[in-house]
């Protein structure tokens, strides 16, 4: 069937291009080699993070950006997804300089994944106070939930209190947080 030999077609490129990428050391040949076998299998969510580091590592920005997000829309929830979105997120905010966006890709690692450098670059991109505490706000109710392990969230606290002490200059809520995370 032509969807059986597209399959294989495609298994194929993504075979050449790792080679391509690793042993041989021909990025430039492995990322033409990944996208034609991402042409032919749109979904395949390993071609796509192995193009997407490969790009990472060429500073190709722009070209980078299409392929995180075709990992945010394509992986499950989970880990992998959120780190795909703290990608998506750093792209945006130190290399695209869009805040708007980074703050989007960041709010939403922390509902996959959240760790300390996400909330310290959410806190870097987010307009005010309130509205990053509203973010944390819906991290620590994710995490309640039992999707997140609860000892992740110490250094995520305390990464919050620095935000609030140095970025907003907030000292009160800089000092719940810095206590929240010496209690956990």
């Amino acid at each position: 069937s032509q969807v059986g030999e597209s399959a294989e077609r495609a298994w194929a490129f993504k075979r050449r291009a790792d080679l391509a990428a690793g042993p041989l050391a021909r990025p430039d040949e492995a990322i033409v080699l990944y996208r034609r076998s991402i042409e032919l299998a749109p979904d395949d969510v390993e071609a796509l993070g192995s193009l997407a580091k490969l790009l990472d590592a060429k500073q190709a920005w722009r070209e980078l950006l299409p392929v995180l997000q075709a990992r945010r829309r394509l992986l499950p929830h989970g880990k992998e997804r959120g780190r795909t979105l703290k990608s998506l997120g750093d792209l945006w905010r130190s290399k695209l300089q869009n805040a708007a966006n980074a703050a989007e890709a960041y709010r939403e690692a922390l509902q996959e994944h959240p760790d300390a450098a996400v909330v310290t670059h959410l806190a870097e991109v987010v307009e005010d106070a309130h509205t990053f505490r509203a973010d944390l706000a819906r991290a620590a109710e994710f995490a309640q939930n039992g999707q997140v392990d609860p000892d992740a969230f110490a250094p995520i606290d305390a990464a919050a209190g620095k935000a609030f002490l140095g970025r907003f200059k907030l000292p009160e809520l800089a000092a719940e947080h810095f206590a929240k995370a010496l209690a956990r």
